[in-house]
């Protein structure tokens, strides 16, 4: 199981399930590869029963037929906290 869309677009959601440290180079590599618009990971702890748990969280654009894209696929464990 993930965390539905309205998590992964809340920048609260990530200052809640993200370990302190992990939380601005996260958020900055995350706009970098929004906009590079290609397949792109980022490794950092969240919140998971009760621990930070190191996790690789991968994102996928999904291209339509004039290039653009229409939608980005990615990997997310559910964390303890999801708003």
């Amino acid at each position: 199981m993930g965390i539905g869309l309205g998590c992964a677009k809340n920048e609260a959601f990530f200052r809640q399930a993200c370990h302190s440290d992990d939380i601005e180079p996260m958020l900055e590599e995350r706009r970098v590869g929004l906009l590079q618009a290609v397949p792109f990971q980022l490794e950092l702890r969240l919140l998971k029963d009760g621990k930070y748990r190191w996790q690789l969280i991968q994102y996928k654009p999904l291209k339509g037929e004039s290039g653009n894209i229409v939608r980005w696929y990615a990997t997310y464990p559910e964390p303890d906290y999801c708003a």
